[in-house]
Order: C-alpha cells, then sequence, then structure tokens
C-alpha cells in the first residue's frame, strides 16, 4: 500500500444487504494517510444478476461525490462472471493512475489485497 498508485475498489452490487458495509469499508480505505488522493475506480460487479443496484444507486448511497472529492474517480459497472465491463474499468484505472502499456506492465502492476477487499496499484 505504501507505493500505491490508485485504488479498484470491488462492490458485490447484487449484495444489497452488504452495500452499507462495503460503503464503511471503502471510506475507510479512503481515510488512510497512505492512500490520499489517489484516484478510485469502483468496479460495481454482478451486474449480470437481476436486481443488482445500479451505478447510480451505488453513487449515491456511497456519496461518491462527496467521498472522493479530493481525488479522481470512476465507477463502472462490469461482471467478472461475463467479463462485460472489465476491460474498460481497467483501462480508466490506467488512464487515471497514467500507466501506458510502453511504460509498465498492467498485469505485473496489480496487486491484489484480500483482506481489505480491494486491489491496489504500484507504480
Amino acid at each position: 500500500i505504501l507505493h500505491a498508485s490508485g485504488i479498484v475498489f470491488v462492490v458485490d452490487s447484487s449484495d444489497i444487504k452488504r452495500l452499507d458495509e462495503a460503503k464503511s469499508v471503502l471510506e475507510q480505505t479512503l481515510k488512510s494517510d497512505h492512500l490520499r488522493g489517489l484516484p478510485v475506480v469502483v468496479l460495481a460487479n454482478k451486474q449480470d444478476i437481476v436486481g443488482a443496484a445500479m451505478v447510480t444507486e451505488i453513487t449515491e448511497q456511497f456519496n461518491l461525490i462527496k467521498s472522493c472529492s479530493d481525488r479522481d474517480w470512476f465507477i463502472q459497472p462490469c461482471s467478472a462472471l461475463t467479463g462485460a465491463g472489465l476491460v474498460d474499468g481497467f483501462r480508466r484505472v490506467a488512464h487515471l493512475v497514467k500507466i501506458t502499456p510502453e511504460d509498465n506492465n498492467i498485469k505485473e502492476s496489480v496487486k491484489y489485497i484480500r483482506s481489505k477487499s480491494f486491489m491496489s496499484l504500484k507504480k
């Protein structure tokens, strides 16, 4: 986390009952001194499931406009099952942290942090 260049936060859009918990985890993540001001991409996963929260609902419920006012941010609907939206989401990550294919291998730059349920990018 000390050398992170950005944050990728994956939320289970289909688990409506736990969205408040996910919001709390994101808020705590954003308060970390080491991550202050870093760009954030929220991946609203499981959009393939009927009844999943839409990105507009997650944006509102997570109060992203306010909580991310000190940083660049983007929310991407996606489905890890079908792959829909994932490439666009990680292209946005690369754009926000200004990684180019010539500068870095994105696959080597992504570090998954399981205990916090988010990914960070190392530059």
